[in-house]
């Protein structure tokens, strides 16, 4: 009799050209019945994506996680030719469109800043604009509904007086009426 070996102990490793690739089986394979088999592959430590076949984990065997780890493969980012998960369906489905983790990161992060350089132009405008009508104060408060997703509120008062401001925090439906930023224009 042959005994097996305990799959959710089961670690395979690989350096495939830059790239060391590294896959366990996900716990959610074990923690969850009828899940299956997925593994999780981690890239140069860091960067993580799963794929599985739905093969059920009590039939699952050592050969078939290598299977599975064998249809991961790489290639060079397009931008600064970083290791970067290959975007074959038949494998890891990523939408990094043959860029690596920190080109998409420093893209997003770009993008981010721009949107709040945007805004803070924004803001800087509707500050003005209220305080040449005579308003003395702008309160950005969250409105924290009994139900539903919170909201940013923005508005200008001619006084920093706090019951009132909570007054009409209150009036938008908010559970929470203190949870608001005052700034003298």
């Amino acid at each position: 009799m042959t005994t097996q070996r305990p799959l959710h102990d089961l670690r395979l490793e690989r350096i495939d050209g830059d790239a060391k690739l590294v896959a366990m089986i996900s716990p959610c394979s074990f923690m969850y019945p009828g899940y299956g088999l997925q593994i999780t592959v981690t890239l140069n430590g860091d960067d993580k994506h799963s794929l599985g076949d739905r093969k059920p984990m009590e039939s699952a065997t050592e050969a078939e996680v290598q299977a599975l780890f064998d249809r991961v493969k790489t290639l060079p980012c397009k931008k600064c030719q970083a290791p970067t998960f290959d975007r074959n369906p038949a494998a890891i489905q990523t939408d990094y469109e043959g860029q690596c983790r920190k080109c998409i990161n420093d893209a997003i992060n770009s993008m981010m800043e721009a949107e709040r350089q945007r805004f803070e132009r924004e803001l800087a405008v509707l500050k003005a604009e209220g305080k040449a009508k005579g308003f003395t104060h702008h309160v950005a408060a969250v409105i924290h509904l009994h139900h539903g997703d919170d909201y940013i509120y923005d508005f200008f008062t001619i006084s920093d007086d706090a019951p009132s401001i909570e007054r009409m925090i209150a009036k938008r439906g908010s559970v929470v009426t203190n949870d608001y930023r005052i700034e003298q224009l």
